[in-house]
Parts: structure tokens; C-alpha cells; sequence
């Protein structure tokens, strides 16, 4: 006697939530390398573009695409803490980083969005 099982296939919601926890998980990762840019660099501010081009060549994952960086920078802006935020300027956007902001507190943020 033979037992078949059928795949489910996922709804686009699901996937959606798959995507969105995904990157949550990527988060603290991206916080400590763009802590370290923006250190490095002795700046508070750049150019998206630019910022994107930088973690791109920093990131441990070689293939991460320009489209997956900016929706994790995205979703950093999102956060509460003011950690990290994009400005619309006259010209192009720019990205701000607060070093005063503690990592520990922004890390305990995106910990309590994953636990929803």
C-alpha cells in the first residue's frame, strides 16, 4: 500500500512573511556593518546610492542585490529608535546614522519585531 502526500503550495502572503522575517534576521548584521562604515568613515551622513554600493562590497554575502539592501535599509528607517534614517534631499536621498544610539538597543528592537 502506497502513501501519497500532496505539497501545499505557499499563498503570496506567506510567502511575504517568509521574505519579511528573512530579512528581520539579517538586520542585526546589517546594523553592526553599516555601524562600522559610518565609523570608518568619519561621517553621520551619505548618499544612499553610495552607502548601498559600500555594503554591497563589505557584505559577507557576495550576491546580495542593490533591491534587497535598500528594502533592509528600508526597514531599518522603520524602527523607533531613530538608529538609522533616509532623507529625501533636493537632489538625491541621504542616508543618517545616530552613533549615539546604543547597537544593543536597536538589536533588542528588531528582536522584539521577530517575536511578533
Amino acid at each position: 500500500m502506497k502513501l501519497v502526500t500532496t505539497k501545499r503550495l505557499k499563498s503570496k502572503e506567506e510567502y511575504d512573511a517568509d521574505d519579511e522575517q528573512y530579512r528581520l534576521q539579517q538586520l542585526p548584521y546589517l546594523v553592526n556593518l553599516m555601524r562600522g562604515i559610518f565609523i570608518q568613515m568619519k561621517k553621520s551622513g551619505m548618499a544612499v546610492n553610495e552607502l548601498v554600493k559600500v555594503i554591497r562590497k563589505r557584505h559577507r554575502n557576495i550576491h546580495v542585490l542593490d533591491a534587497e539592501i535598500w528594502k533592509q535599509l528600508q526597514m531599518l528607517d522603520s524602527l523607533k529608535s531613530r538608529f538609522f534614517y533616509i532623507k529625501q534631499g533636493k537632489m538625491m536621498k541621504i542616508a543618517k546614522l545616530n552613533k549615539r544610539i546604543p547597537t544593543k538597543e536597536v538589536l533588542d528592537e528588531i528582536n522584539s519585531r521577530m517575536a511578533k
